[in-house]
């Protein structure tokens, strides 16, 4: 049952550009209201006996509870902004009669307040519309308050029906703004968990590469600087190698651009799997890519990377019926902390153009 209710509440706007957690929050807003003034009309017309003004009271109130459930109906029909105004001004209405009928201290007036801050929770009204609103709602609780002189009520002071209707007002009053609050404090939340899953999705993007999902140059700028920060005064070894496809350029000339994007697709898997745990391979640039060998020293990267340069040599890659044979030159670097980072990509690089120039498909050390 509670739940039927809370998914007829939550039903969509009538109106596609209107939020729909705003519109919830009016219609649990209406929904308490008429429950509450529902049992307090109960509970003054059965209290009243024979005091005709008590009576009247509970009438009235009666009557108002069946005219915030009629608000809840057109709130299924009408703009949301239209159904809170109206709700704005029939609680205004509300407080003006009954805190007349018992007095100040019932402490209607408090739920003008709370329905302010159920104004200001629509993400579609302008902060002048804001302002302007809470200005008219002191204005309407400063007018109740001087017409209506201190301690007058239909019941006695010490009745302890006025106290019920007092402190049933302050409890309405505060789970009302308790309700509101929480929708304030989940519509925060929300929001920050989606900013936070689209910033890390536009960060995983801009540090992707979209041919091969290997991790860009801009990713391995931050990765390497936490690298050698990480082994900044650490004893294990570090390596840095950079890895050319030979004649690449053969390939796209000879057999077309989606061949060559094909063959970058495929080295990617094979240096992905060389990589893991490891350290982490990123595309460098164009055919190049680059390899961080974390906690590997220099002469166990050099037989890895001989037995891919070997692997990838004797592998034949098929692409639309066309056989295609190539191989990879490899430029390997072992950190240094004294040189730094840069040094040692920089030696790398070196070292790749070295092994290209004395025949390629190497591993430069």
């Amino acid at each position: 049952m509670i739940n039927k209710i809370r998914d007829k509440l939550k039903q969509e706007p009538a109106y596609a550009n209107e939020s729909a957690s705003f519109l919830y929050l009016i219609r649990v807003t209406l929904l308490m209201m008429f429950v509450y003034y529902l049992a307090l009309g109960i509970f003054v017309l059965a209290g009243s006996g024979i005091d005709k003004t008590a009576s009247y009271l509970g009438v009235i109130v009666l009557a108002l509870s069946v005219i915030n459930l009629l608000l809840l109906y057109f709130s299924y029909k009408l703009h949301a902004g239209t159904v809170l105004y109206c709700l704005l001004i029939l609680t205004a209405v509300i407080s003006y009669i009954l805190t007349g009928g018992f007095g100040w201290r019932a402490s209607f007036h408090y739920v003008l307040y709370a329905l302010l801050f159920v104004f200001w929770y629509n993400p579609l009204n302008s902060i002048k519309a804001k302002v302007v609103s809470s200005a008219l709602v002191a204005l309407v609780v400063s007018i109740i308050s001087l017409r209506t002189p201190l301690g007058i009520s239909v019941y006695e002071e010490n009745d302890v029906r006025l106290r019920v209707v007092i402190y049933g007002n302050l409890t309405y009053a505060a789970i009302l703004l308790s309700v509101v609050a929480y929708f304030y404090c989940t519509q925060y939340i929300e929001a920050e968990r989606k900013l936070h899953l689209y910033n890390r999705e536009l960060k995983k993007l801009a540090e992707t590469d979209p041919l091969t999902k290997l991790n860009n140059r801009r990713f391995a700028e931050d990765e390497l600087a936490e690298l050698e920060k990480k082994y900044e005064n650490e004893e294990e070894a570090v390596c840095i190698c950079i890895g050319d496809i030979d004649h690449f350029k053969h390939v796209n000339d000879n057999y077309g651009h989606d061949a060559g994007d094909y063959i970058l697709v495929r080295l990617a898997g094979f240096f992905r799997e060389l990589m893991k745990d490891r350290g982490f391979v990123v595309r460098w640039g164009g055919e190049e890519f680059l390899f961080a060998f974390a906690g590997v020293n220099g002469d166990d990267a050099k037989i890895l990377l001989d037995d891919l340069r070997i692997e990838i040599e004797n592998t034949e890659f098929v692409f639309k019926g066309q056989q295609i044979r190539i191989t990879v030159t490899f430029g390997l670097e072992e950190y240094d902390r004294y040189s730094g980072m840069q040094a040692a990509i920089k030696t790398a690089d070196q070292k790749l153009y070295m092994g290209k120039e004395s025949g390629r498909n190497r591993v430069v050390f």
